[in-house]
């Protein structure tokens, strides 16, 4: 009997299209001297039309590969249950019939370089930069990286100088020894700069410090954070155990100022990202109800909120909780309000019977409901719900809640395309959609974000 054949991951399939559709297209030189060693890029020798056009084509590819997926599992199931296969099927029929006649969009990076106000680079067996291609347990050291600014590179290279002179060690992941894991650095476009040093133990305390402070004094950062990362996970955040300077950057977007600390989820390239919440703002019912969900610090609740009725935020990790308060109470938006909850519980409880509990999400333990702010989140079906989850997409039983809703309108904005369109296929025969246009955030490498716009039917 034929062994059966691996089914490749959505990554694995992702990443083998953009090989294969890159081929012949290989004819610019690369900018970085460390290209082709560095896992940081992948297509700087591609001119970068052909790029955006890449990108473009692929959601056509991933579209066949989801409806391949549920028809294939349907298949499976058809012996055993027949009526879970013909729901399979009617989903992989929704979706086409939502997708179909619908071109795809796409909005390119202003900047092809410099372009990242995030970077994590790795301080493991004595290196700092990022893996090589294809080697997780390789790094290579880095004299320049062209996707960050100059002058954010320019303080990680001072950071590791720092901490060799002071003799701290490095981290081997394989063997889990050193100390100092991480320089992790964010750059606001106004030039304010943070620097996180990730360490493994409270043993690098008065070095980290020093190090930090060494910085600040020079002008170099406006903001030093030392967290701890004691765990074998490979992670390059951490509890944040003392600083110098300002708590936080700033970064200001479509007429909102936004606080950005050292383990809040903020988008990577903020010139393209405030064009898709400029999109999401402009599609909002006017005096309208909105939930934004996985809100994050707040960056498009606060966006849509002067031309809302009310806004309901719901996020549930404490840093970005911490922050999305701040920035609700010093934009003075009166009119949004904050819940601390799991996206996917929230939606359920709003909705009502109908569906289980959710598992959790993952991530920090959330903390108990409350709302913040005056207006205060209100019950009744919302006119608009907002989703940018993270990369497991929405929990089924939150898509569920949200056919139970049925807003008027829906905004989903997603760093998967995958399980964008798997969710989709949970609502696709109750709406129809406006639009669908891919956001390169991401120029180099084969990631991109995409907004889907969607009217109720």
């Amino acid at each position: 009997m034929a062994k059966k054949k691996k089914k490749l991951s959505d990554k694995a399939r992702l990443r083998a299209f953009f090989q294969d559709a890159a081929d012949g297209k290989r004819f610019r030189e690369p900018v970085c001297r460390h290209f082709g060693d560095c896992g940081g890029c992948e297509f700087q020798d591609v001119p970068y039309r052909e790029q955006c056009d890449l990108k473009r084509r692929v959601f056509a590819f991933i579209r066949e590969a989801v409806d391949g997926d549920f028809r294939e599992r349907a298949e499976a199931l058809r012996p055993d249950d027949p009526e879970a296969a013909e729901a399979l099927v009617r989903k992989a029929d929704s979706l086409g019939a939502l997708l179909d006649g619908v071109p795809v969009g796409l909005v390119e990076s202003p900047r092809e370089f410099g372009y990242r106000q995030r970077m994590d680079y790795v301080f493991a067996f004595g290196k700092a930069g990022l893996r090589r291609v294809n080697r997780h347990r390789q790094v290579v050291e880095l004299a320049e990286c062209p996707l960050l600014g100059e002058q954010a590179f320019s303080v990680v290279r001072k950071a590791h100088d720092l901490a060799v002179a002071a003799g701290l060690e490095s981290y081997d992941y394989m063997r889990h020894t050193g100390e100092l894991r991480y320089f992790v650095v964010r750059q606001s476009r106004n030039g304010q700069v943070l620097l996180s040093l990730v360490s493994k133990t409270t043993g690098a305390r008065e070095s980290v410090l020093r190090i930090l402070q060494r910085l600040l004094d020079d002008g170099d950062i406006a903001s030093g954070h030392w967290l701890l990362a004691p765990g074998l996970g490979d992670v390059s955040f951490g509890e944040r155990l003392d600083g110098v300077g300002a708590e936080w950057i700033a970064e200001e977007m479509n007429g909102t100022t936004l606080r950005i600390g050292p383990n809040t989820f903020f988008q990577s390239n903020p010139a393209v990202a405030e064009q898709a919440y400029a999109a999401i703002r402009d599609f909002a019912p006017a005096d309208g109800r909105v939930l934004d969900m996985y809100s994050g610090v707040g960056s498009i609740g606060l966006t849509i909120s002067p031309g809302a009725g009310e806004v309901v935020l719901v996020e549930n990790v404490p840093d970005n909780v911490r922050l999305a308060e701040i920035n609700i109470r010093e934009n003075r938006r009166e009119n949004v309000a904050l819940v601390i909850d799991d996206a996917a519980r929230y939606l359920v409880e709003l909705a009502g019977p109908g569906g289980a509990e959710p598992a959790d999400s993952g991530g920090a333990e959330p903390a108990a409901s409350h709302d913040a702010g005056p207006a205060g989140p209100t019950g009744g079906r919302p006119d608009m719900v907002v989703v940018n989850p993270p990369r497991p997409g929405v929990h089924d039983d939150g898509m569920a809640a949200i056919r139970r809703l049925a807003p008027e309108k829906l905004a989903y904005l997603s760093c998967n395309p995958f399980t964008l369109l798997r969710n989709l296929a949970d609502i696709a025969d109750g709406y129809r959609l406006r639009s669908v246009t891919v956001y390169d955030m991401f120029p180099e490498t084969r990631h991109f974000e995409t907004l889907a716009l969607l009217e109720r039917a």
